[in-house]
């Protein structure tokens, strides 16, 4: 991996050349990156189960829509272990109740999140972000855990049991307040200069690990079955923990002694040895906080529209999800066959942030000698390109340029990264947190509202056939369009 522009910012002059020595060299770089590096391992051990699973989650949500399906319908194609064919499992009745369950499951689990991103953002600048972010990876243990259950036990759970699972994002906030608090971690530690190309390089490790781990869950599903390459991962997530427990805890930004609060100071010191009362100081800490911080970041206009673009770039992971069950759907193909386009969708994109969009970085840096206005360029070029991805997406007529446009639509990779460097530059470093976990908010609730709607639309669209099926690619064209405009129109500041 060609990562020089990333590891090479610091000044050169900290040790004498003559007098250097490898490992001198070695300990000077990992002190500089090592919070950087314990992120990696964090998104290894705990991304892997992750992509791993989305193979065996859709083949499992399928034979229960099977099994219910068939039950009434034909009971004898269900054998004895509750097992049905594949090959039976690709009706439009059966695909459409497994596109309800999967969006009702988004909108679910982006709920926690909205309501729950700024407070838990809060909290990360309070008592520190590894907290908020072991908060997050145990609920997550807990929801994999649930669904394993629900669907492994058929007979004593029913299908809509994994609605119940969605609700383990209370802890933490989910996975809208992971990614944002592990980017303010990475923000944090960071050179301002540095820090796109650090996202960047966190881009393409996840995407390294995208395109590893959906072919391992095919292989482990075709081996064992969709249900223990489903709980296959959850040991792997445990050793998360382990890296959290050697991330550095951040500055706690101190909390001004808010107004109603100051006559009582003096007796709080003195006697607040009651849980109540801590309680009461703490919460109180914490609204003065979120009534004085808040405002802070939308002091200019252009701030809020980065937000509203960070709202449209998280419509790409809907767009994600529902690409192997759109191959099964329309071209019939096998889930775990289908699941290699994601791992193709991922490969595609490894190229891009390696070479090209560090590149372009760094030229548009030399040309427009300004960071802000560097990664503006950058991110209205690469949302242009997810708008024509999505477009020639829904008006593919087979498997090979469905494909073709996949690849092509690979091409806006790293708008949502270019957003979040442009966004952390337009504040100040004690505000980082509190921007992260705002973007989490419009991120939430994108997801709150565009996998609902792109899954209801897919089911929809299911009973009619032909370009009806794709819907979902035409109306996220339509939100990209839309923040093509607002970006080619913006100046930032």
């Amino acid at each position: 991996m060609e990562s020089t522009p990333l590891l090479g910012n610091g000044p050169s002059s900290e040790v004498a050349p003559g007098r250097a020595t490898r490992r001198d060299q070695f300990k000077q770089h990992f002190d500089k990156w090592r919070t950087f590096y314990i992120c990696v391992l964090f998104l290894i051990v705990t991304d892997v189960p992750s992509f791993m699973g989305e193979g065996p989650m859709l083949r499992m949500l399928e034979l229960g829509a099977c099994r219910e399906y068939y039950t009434v319908h034909d009971p004898d194609l269900i054998d004895s272990h509750g097992n049905v064919p594949e090959r039976l499992c690709k009706l439009p009745e059966i695909q459409s109740r497994v596109a309800r369950v999967r969006s009702l499951m988004a909108f679910l689990e982006a709920v926690p999140g909205l309501l729950l991103a700024v407070p838990y953002g809060i909290v990360a600048d309070t008592y520190g972000r590894g907290l908020v972010v072991g908060l997050c990876l145990a609920g997550f243990l807990i929801r994999d855990t649930w669904i394993f259950t629900c669907l492994y036990f058929y007979k004593v759970f029913s299908l809509n049991a994994v609605y119940l699972a969605p609700m383990t994002a209370i802890l933490g906030g989910g996975s809208t307040v992971t990614g944002p608090m592990l980017f303010a971690i990475i923000a944090a530690s960071t050179a301002r200069e540095s820090r796109a190309h650090a996202f960047f390089m966190i881009q393409v490790c996840l995407l390294a690990l995208e395109s590893i781990s959906p072919p391992l869950g095919s292989l482990l599903m075709e081996t064992v079955g969709p249900y223990y390459a489903w709980l296959a991962g959850i040991p792997l997530g445990l050793l998360g923990f382990s890296c959290l427990s050697f991330l550095p805890r951040n500055k706690i930004s101190s909390i001004p002694d808010c107004e109603p609060c100051a006559p009582e100071d003096a007796e709080h010191s003195a006697s607040s040895t009651t849980l109540y009362v801590r309680t009461k100081e703490k919460v109180a800490a914490l609204a003065y906080k979120v009534r004085q911080d808040i405002p802070k970041l939308f002091h200019s206009k252009s701030l809020f529209i980065g937000l509203l673009a960070m709202f449209t770039a998280k419509m790409a992971r809907p767009i994600k999800d529902l690409l192997s069950q759109f191959m099964t759907a329309k071209f019939e193909w096998p889930i775990s066959q289908a699941n290699l386009l994601i791992s193709l969708h991922a490969a595609a994109q490894l190229p891009w942030f390696i070479v090209v969009l560090p590149t372009a970085n760094s030229w548009l840096l030399r040309w427009k000698e300004d960071a802000v206005k560097a990664n503006h360029v950058l991110a209205t070029v690469l949302v242009s390109c997810l708008t024509l991805g999505a477009i020639v997406m829904g008006l593919a007529p087979t498997p090979v340029t469905f494909i073709t446009a996949v690849i092509v639509y690979t091409g806006g990779s790293g708008f949502s990264v270019a957003m979040r460097s442009l966004l952390t530059a337009l504040v100040t470093d004690d505000q980082l947190s509190l921007l992260f976990t705002t973007i989490a908010v419009f991120e939430a609730s994108a997801l709150l509202t565009a996998a609902p709607l792109l899954q209801m639309l897919f089911a929809e669209g299911l009973q009619y056939g032909g370009l009806m099926m794709s819907l979902p690619f035409f109306t996220v064209a339509v939100f990209y369009g839309c923040a093509t405009l607002a970006l080619s129109l913006c100046t930032f500041k």
